[in-house]
């Protein structure tokens, strides 16, 4: 069976409708069953069985078309969607015993207890519920054994502890609940790569995470002491934004680190990353005086080594630094001067940008571009007489030479694929900034186009290769939303005072949701969050100002509304 850790799950579900009720795959099954099994041809009744499951399993099951259920049928169901689906109970679904994937998202499940026969899961996606516990997994006899991928974010745990008894994970995501602390077990997800604690209550981590780590979120919590960091050193993705972190040193700065956010904590130097290589790295809103003479040169050793730094904006007014680049903000919040104005008494000029005239400002490099006016020299050790139009090795590192034989520089196209060679000839991989323009280079080279994924976070290049960033991107009719980052959001997102709902595969969500137990409606013109009362298909309703939940069974300013939400004259 090929690993579920190499198939990306969410990739294949991204075109996917929000909320359908999705077969994903079925066993090979005949209209006649075997008499292997006695019990294969006994029918199984609705009474059996939570309403909208059963709904589901009669509509796409029901091989034979004789309006019946049997337990041959269910059994040989591997692979289900009941995303969205109204479920608040799993009665039935000990039937469906051959499931490897499973998704359960977004629904009012409080209980897990009915999955124990489903042993041969793999993949689970419970998220957006109402769990307060997983210890229906630590009681499930070793039922979850197999399982590879857990999703219980959006939750309400305070706990992990049932989690620890799924040892072959290899991927975890706990982000969007209410847990204090991390279970001393889980050193024993030895098989665990990505874990996500991100949006917890979490202020420490005394227990030991496993090193096979390579994916590691922990943003939106009140952590401020990172040792519990230091023996993870096969990292190559690490989020701790948006904490209270004032110090760096104890992080394992090795080779393997791509992407580290730090932004929107208490960090006042970059001295402790001095020792990355070619790391992405996001240290804006803190409180570094990157415009100290101190700072500037760890700015520049970073920046030697690979590193593609984001520095600013600081959490400060100012003369600011970024990659040679000097800014001026008038406030704390971000905003910079532009154009000319008086500082201190002295006149400065400012490009739309913010950028100080006569500092460094890297203009954005257009796809047709690349240095094909200069002949740079080969590095020694290259091909002499390399073949014209062709790759060449040299020192581990990869060139691209020309028909004429030059070593070409800039943006190249070879074949169907992009590629971005440095001042020295030197294949580029990874990230790649180019003025105030962001690429992403895949491991062999070319540039990416459409959707891509680094560590756990996806991104959005348009057709030149640009990631977008700070805005709605509208594709076949669904939206999605690219933070100021590029990383395209999942679950609540706040713009202009307005809420929008964005489901597991970044689709943004319209009409009523159920979203961690609690009822919402959406604009079907604009996504955004009811609040107040409304007037929906001609029924009045009431929604919360501050969490946009629709109120139900209360009296609001003199006026009641039912169990169902309704507003009822009395």
């Amino acid at each position: 069976m090929q690993s579920i850790q190499s198939y990306n799950w969410r990739q294949f579900l991204r075109p996917m409708a929000a909320g359908a009720a999705l077969v994903l795959g079925i066993t090979a099954f005949g209209a006649a069953l075997p008499a292997a099994a006695a019990t294969s041809d006994r029918t199984v009744g609705s009474d059996e069985f939570a309403a909208p499951l059963y709904r589901v399993l009669k509509n796409d099951y029901d091989l034979d078309g004789d309006g019946s259920l049997t337990v041959g049928e269910l059994r040989s169901i591997t692979s289900l969607d009941l995303s969205d689906s109204g479920l608040s109970s799993l009665d039935g679904i000990e039937y469906l015993t051959g499931l490897t994937y499973l998704d359960l998202s977004d629904n009012n499940l409080t209980s897990l207890a009915q999955l124990e026969n489903c042993d041969e899961l793999e993949y689970l996606d419970v998220s957006g519920n109402r769990l307060t516990s997983l210890d229906d997994l630590s009681d499930s006899n070793g039922a979850f054994t197999n399982l590879l991928e857990l999703d219980v974010s959006d939750n309400r745990l305070t706990s992990m502890s049932g989690a620890i008894v799924c040892t072959n994970l290899t991927s975890l995501d706990l982000s969007g609940n209410r847990l204090s602390s991390v279970g001393s077990g889980i050193y024993l997800m030895r098989d665990l790569t990505s874990l996500d604690l991100s949006d917890n209550s979490l202020t420490e981590i005394t227990a030991t995470l496993p090193s096979s780590l390579t994916s590691l979120s922990l943003s939106g919590n009140s952590i401020s002491d990172l040792s519990f960091l230091s023996g993870l050193t096969n990292l190559t993705y690490l989020d701790v934004s948006n904490n209270g972190i004032t110090s760096v040193s104890s992080l394992p700065l090795t080779n393997q680190l791509k992407d580290l956010y730090l932004n929107n904590n208490k960090l006042t130097t970059l001295g402790d990353l001095v020792g990355l290589t070619n790391c992405r790295v996001d240290v804006s809103r803190n409180n570094i005086d990157t415009y100290s003479t101190t700072e500037q040169q760890y700015s520049e050793d970073l920046r030697l080594s690979g590193n593609a730094v984001t520095a600013v904006p600081q959490n400060r007014s100012g003369w600011q630094y970024q990659n040679g680049a000097v800014y001026y903000f008038t406030d704390a919040e971000g905003h910079y001067v532009t154009g000319t104005t008086t500082i201190d008494g002295e006149t400065y000029t400012f490009s739309s940008l913010g950028v100080l005239d006569g500092t460094e400002e890297l203009e954005p490099v257009t796809q047709d571009e690349g240095e094909e006016d200069s002949t740079p020299t080969l590095p020694s050790g290259t091909d002499e007489n390399p073949i014209p139009g062709s790759w060449q090795l040299s020192g581990g590192e990869y060139y691209l030479v020309d028909d004429s034989g030059r070593m070409l520089t800039g943006w190249q196209k070879y074949d169907t694929a992009w590629y971005y060679m440095d001042e020295s000839g030197v294949m580029q991989t990874g990230w790649l900034q180019l003025g105030d323009t962001w690429y992403y280079l895949y491991d062999w080279g070319g540039m990416a186009t459409g959707w891509y994924k680094v560590g756990n976070t996806w991104y959005y290049a348009d057709s030149s290769g640009k990631m977008l960033s700070g805005q709605w991107l509208e594709l076949d009719g669904t939206w999605y939303y690219l933070n100021q980052y590029g990383s395209m959001v999942t679950g609540w997102l706040q713009l202009s005072g307005k809420w929008y709902y964005l489901d597991s595969s970044g689709a943004m969500v319209t009409g009523w949701q159920e979203i961690g137990g609690e009822t919402y409606y959406m604009s079907t013109r604009t996504g955004a969050c009811a609040t107040g009362w409304n007037l929906i298909d001609d029924v009045t309703y009431y929604f919360d100002p501050v969490s946009c939940a629709m109120a139900r069974d209360t009296t609001i300013n003199g006026y009641y509304v039912d169990e169902n939400g309704v507003y009822t004259a009395q």
